[in-house]
């Protein structure tokens, strides 16, 4: 394209042809505050102030033209928005919105579509790329640019009519805008977040009726290990596992009333415990299963003044866990924590991986946790 008006026109028509721009709506270019985007789709709700943004694109006749980088651009539009709408709503809307929105930066012969979302802080994150300039014959591109232009039309549509009932949202914790209920025997069962654990993919919760809970979420879960090793006292109560969107949103009984890890017992009693963790994990090898990251944080102890039959070690964090010579590390694995010399990503969990890591906990001076 000879300059950006023409191939921003270009893309216009063909939203609009594929019918991706909702009947209702407008494209156009729109004030943010002092800025003006490039073009916006926005819908107002009754009772709101104004109107919500829910796509913005910026457009680029190439990479290396225009005097900002058109991905944090969009980015900068959005937040804009955000923080005019968290000044000018009502408590009843700002405080049950996260204000998600698509970000479509067109730099060249390049698509690259973002989703932003408001929490405590701004989470902006890039889903594809999409080049427009591959061999009719290179079919993988191809169809991932179909699955692109089918999401962008199913999304806008939710996104246009979620907004346009943005008076009429039921209270949420939008600071945890994720999941909030489990599911066992067909019931879903509400939970509340109560807090996150640090720099983890955890939370407390609670059931409606008080019932503490462990909430994690992770790319890949060994359900059926973890049954397996709560039913030989090895592990917390298995509530339930879901995949969600490609997570696993997984719900256990919360212990930590009556336990803490190994990393938190004092060195006058660490290592008179590890017997017993290495008795533990010969119990789930037993069972023809392993565990795959058995580290001080992952092994809780029953503290010492709980009149309980609950087993005195157990383990959590069952993610790479599974039946013996069927699971693999994952390639996300963390290469700073010691492990045996043949525990690669990729490579077979063996139990001797286990019992190895084990013998590392007794250097504890030397431990990544």
């Amino acid at each position: 394209f000879p300059d950006e008006a023409e191939r921003r026109a270009a893309l216009i028509d063909i939203l609009q042809e594929e019918n991706i721009i909702p009947p209702d709506a407008d494209l156009n270019p729109s004030a943010v505050c002092p800025y003006t985007t490039d073009e916006d789709l926005r819908t107002t709700a009754l009772g709101c102030y104004g109107d919500f943004l829910y796509f913005l694109k910026v457009i680029r006749n190439e990479i290396h033209t225009g005097n900002a980088e058109p991905y944090m651009e969009a980015i900068h539009y959005w937040w804009a928005h955000v923080r005019d709408q968290i000044d000018k709503q009502k408590p009843e809307v700002r405080d049950r919105l996260n204000y998600p929105a698509i970000l479509l930066v067109h730099p060249g012969s390049h698509f690259s579509v973002a989703v932003a979302a408001f929490t405590d802080v701004m989470n902006v994150e890039t889903l594809a790329t999409i080049p427009l300039h591959v061999h009719s014959t290179n079919v993988s591109e191809v169809l991932a640019g179909e699955r692109f232009i089918y999401a962008l039309r199913t999304t806008f549509q939710r996104l246009h009519d979620f907004y346009g009932a943005a008076n009429n949202l039921p209270p949420r914790q939008i600071e945890y805008p994720f999941r909030n209920y489990i599911v066992q025997n067909e019931a879903k069962l509400a939970f509340e977040y109560i807090r996150q654990v640090p720099d983890k993919r955890v939370f407390h919760a609670s059931l409606e009726d008080g019932t503490p809970l462990f909430i994690k979420f992770s790319r890949r879960y060994g359900e059926v290990t973890h049954h397996a090793a709560h039913d030989a006292g090895l592990a917390p109560r298995l509530l339930s596992v879901e995949n969600v969107h490609g997570w696993y949103v997984v719900a256990m009984e919360d212990l930590s009333k009556d336990y803490v890890t190994l990393a938190e017992i004092p060195d006058d009693s660490y290592l008179s415990l590890l017997p017993e963790v290495h008795e533990a994990v010969c119990k789930l090898h037993a069972l023809g299963h392993v565990h795959g990251d058995i580290r001080p944080v992952n092994i809780l102890v029953k503290k010492p003044d709980v009149e309980t039959v609950k087993p005195r070690i157990v383990f959590v964090d069952w993610d790479w866990s599974g039946e013996s010579g069927k699971v693999c590390y994952p390639h996300s694995m963390n290469p700073e924590i010691q492990r045996s010399e043949s525990a690669f990503a990729g490579a077979e969990i063996k139990p001797s991986h286990d019992l190895d890591m084990v013998s590392f906990c007794y250097n504890r001076d030397q431990l990544v946790l």
